[in-house]
């Protein structure tokens, strides 16, 4: 699990990490929002916990927008994002 970023190829074939954790943790679940400005995705720190985080695709800031919890590799829960301009609202569905 540690140190997986999510990474970006470009048309040329080139490739750059995108995210840049700490070395004990790994990024999934990347979604761009409406607007192409920010990348919204799920950095686990352990197995069954982790953080949505908000990465700014001009600035490269990065928000932590709030912590979650679930099973073993979130197995048994699954996490909606929705990203309107100016509202976010995540919220956690049970499968």
């Amino acid at each position: 699990m540690p140190v997986q970023r999510i990474w970006l190829r470009s048309a040329d074939g080139t490739e750059k990490p995108l995210t840049a954790g700490p070395a004990d943790t790994a990024d999934y679940t990347p979604q761009v929002t409406p607007g192409g400005k920010h990348l919204i995705f799920l950095r686990l720190d352990r197995v069954d916990s982790g953080s949505l985080t908000e990465l700014s695709l001009v600035t490269g800031k990065e928000t932590s927008l709030g912590r979650l919890t679930g099973g073993p590799g979130f197995t048994d829960l699954t996490v909606n994002i929705i990203v309107t301009p100016g509202i976010r609202v995540v919220r956690p569905l049970r499968q």
